[in-house]
């Protein structure tokens, strides 16, 4: 979501990376929605519980909201405290957005990237499965360090986005209070 009028090759390429990952997503929701709906029916309606059921909503919640956490990230859309930022100078504004995006590209490439690989490489090593399901747990847990490469990269591109940016000269704050009442 470049600034610029016309999108970088980063951008537009993310773009496409996006729309996959949104689909993928939306497939992953419905396939848990699913298998909540069988779980539900298997155990109540037929009176014999599935165990395949539960494993599976779990680990597919936990791929839906990594990935979603990163397609968010990209729009933006995480919570934040806007009110410092509508009262500091623009050009603090800029060092603080600045901050933010190196703090979460740090966050993503240390604890998700790396950990989240060396979550994958001890849970390959045991060779442990998830009862129900009777696959190895080491490709589940591979939802942690794919999502962190996508916050990397979503955050690559707000750093290129934020160098776009006009730098601003001495600016005066914006108050969010009017100081005459």
């Amino acid at each position: 979501m470049s600034t610029a009028s016309s999108p970088s090759f980063l951008s537009r390429g993310l773009n496409v990376l996006a729309a996959i990952l949104n689909f993928l997503l939306i497939v992953s929701m419905a396939l848990l929605v699913l298998a909540v709906l069988w779980g539900v029916v298997s155990r109540y309606v037929l009176g014999s519980p599935s165990s395949w059921t539960e494993p599976l909503a779990t680990y597919l919640l936990m791929w839906v909201s990594l990935l979603g956490a990163a397609v968010v990230f990209r729009e933006r859309g995480h919570l934040g405290v806007d009110y410092f930022m509508t009262i500091i100078n623009p050009n603090a504004r800029r060092i603080a957005k600045l901050a933010a995006e190196l703090i979460v590209m740090s966050f993503a490439g240390y604890v998700m990237v790396y950990g989240g690989s060396s979550l994958v490489s001890r849970a390959l090593a045991t060779g442990e499965t998830v009862a129900g399901l009777g696959m190895l747990l080491g490709p589940i847990y591979l939802a942690i360090p794919i999502s962190g490469v996508f916050f990397m990269l979503f955050g690559i591109e707000h750093l290129v986005e934020w160098a776009r940016e006009p730098k601003l000269a001495e600016a005066e704050p914006v108050h969010a209070i009017d100081p005459e009442i």
